[in-house]
């Protein structure tokens, strides 16, 4: 299980290594919900799904996926709670 770090800005881009495998992630912030866009190798995977709560972004069948987790509850993320009370997780052994 990896934690990777955000940013506590409303829009963001990262980049970010898991093994052999590059990763880049665009957090946009509408009406107060948080959207990714996710990349793999430069390829996107993932577009404009809402962030919610232990819910995965990838919705193919695969080993391992990204999600938030609310530390202290059961809240959706948002971005200025970021790296505090919502962590941006990737866990190896996730099967959908």
């Amino acid at each position: 299980m990896y934690r990777i770090n955000l940013n506590n800005t409303p829009n963001q881009y990262a980049s970010f290594n898991i093994g052999e495998d590059g990763y880049d992630i665009r957090i946009k912030t509408v009406k107060g919900m948080l959207y990714a866009d996710l990349f793999l190798n430069g390829e996107e995977i993932v577009r404009s799904r809402r962030c919610i709560n232990k819910m995965p972004l990838i919705y193919t069948k695969r080993l391992g996926n990204f999600y938030f987790l609310d530390t202290v509850g059961n809240e959706d993320p948002t971005y200025d709670k970021l790296n505090d009370r919502f962590l941006f997780i990737y866990d190896e052994t996730y099967i959908i």
